[in-house]
């Protein structure tokens, strides 16, 4: 216990007293003795992704982020259930020896608080298993889906005006008979035209990401490409 990676603690049920630490816990949060221990749980804060799930499991203010109160709760509940079951959260920590520009001064923690009896007293145990590393590529992911999604939903709504003035423009090229004026109005409908492609490469690029991209032959006639 004293040696393995996870960080441990044991606390007594009372919430006063702190009875063990491991190696892990003294070098994760650089404290090496009991007393300066509660210093560290006090700055623990529940997750806020996590914290409506918690409450189905545990009652607990929810207005509270402090690991404290979920634990002061915890003895509370297991004081009227006969099943003291292992309660879990997860956790973060700010490290006060790094600057607030450093990607690594928050770690995020899974915590598991399990009643035990130690040295024939009633005690909680608190092993924080450090998943930093996996809530960071998690939170990518999930912004990387939000970009995809908004940029889709946008692409779709700039479609739609683009291929209003598109149509007008066809309008005006049936009826204009001025040659000048018509020079400038296929102009028009060519930007418009460069423009809507430009928006559906940005539907492609989704499609390609997503997987569900589909391809079309066509013919391509290069004195209209040059031209534009």
């Amino acid at each position: 216990v004293k040696d393995i990676p996870e960080s441990i603690v044991v606390i007594t049920q009372d919430l006063k007293e702190c009875l063990f630490l491991n190696n892990s816990f003294s070098e994760v949060f650089s404290t090496n003795t009991i007393s300066d221990v509660w210093s560290r749980i006090e700055q623990f804060e529940l997750q806020d992704n996590h914290r409506e799930e918690k409450e189905k499991e545990i009652e607990r203010y929810k207005d509270s982020k402090i690991f404290k109160k979920f634990m002061e709760n915890a003895v509370r509940k297991w004081s009227q259930s006969r099943n003291q079951e292992k309660l879990s959260c997860n956790l973060s920590y700010t490290r006060p020896h790094l600057s607030p520009n450093d990607s690594n001064q928050i770690a995020i923690f899974e915590a598991g608080v399990i009643p035990i009896i130690w040295d024939e007293q009633s005690a909680i145990a608190i092993i924080l298993h450090d998943i930093t590393e996996q809530h960071t590529i998690l939170s990518l992911k999930v912004a990387d889906a939000q970009k995809d999604a908004l940029l889709a939903t946008v692409s779709h709504e700039l479609r739609t005006p683009l291929n209003g003035m598109l149509g007008i423009i066809q309008i005006m090229q049936r009826q204009i008979k001025d040659k000048e004026l018509l020079h400038f109005v296929n102009i028009c409908k060519n930007s418009g035209n460069l423009l809507l492609a430009l928006v559906n490469s940005i539907l492609d690029l989704n499609q390609i990401r997503a997987n569900t991209i589909k391809l079309y032959s066509g013919r391509i006639i290069h004195e209209e490409l040059l031209n534009e």
